[in-house]
């Protein structure tokens, strides 16, 4: 079985943002028969996904709230989010982010190089 990792971003009752990580067992599933089983897990329900391109340029310095419940994959680029308690995680291409601070102060980023994210909108 594989083993998964991603950093959640979510808002306390206070409105203040943290960073958790969250690592994953993923069973052998028969995901696609005939051919043998692969490790699958099934994560979040979605609503749509997208793409998301960002340039250093960006003025996303000023403390926001996620707009929405969002799973975020890293393609192409690097990026740094400050969460409001302060810590600061980067994310590097291949890197995964469930963003849930929906309320709040929210967070800050910083776009380090020209950045393609894999977005999905979360359901609830």
């Amino acid at each position: 079985m594989h083993q998964a990792r991603y950093v959640r971003l979510f808002a306390d009752e206070r409105g203040v943002s943290h960073f958790e990580d969250v690592e994953i067992t993923l069973p052998s599933v028969d995901f696609a028969p005939p051919a043998p089983p692969l490790d699958v897990i099934s994560l979040f329900p979605a609503v749509a996904c997208g793409l998301l391109g960002a340039a250093p340029e960006w003025g996303g310095q000023v403390p926001h709230p996620a707009p929405r419940r969002q799973f975020f994959c890293t393609l192409r680029g690097e990026y740094e989010i400050t969460a409001s308690d302060g810590t600061r995680r980067c994310f590097p291409t291949g890197s995964l982010l469930l963003l849930e601070d929906t309320f709040g102060v929210g967070h800050a980023t910083k776009i380090l190089e020209d950045s393609l994210v894999f977005t999905v909108a979360l359901a609830g």
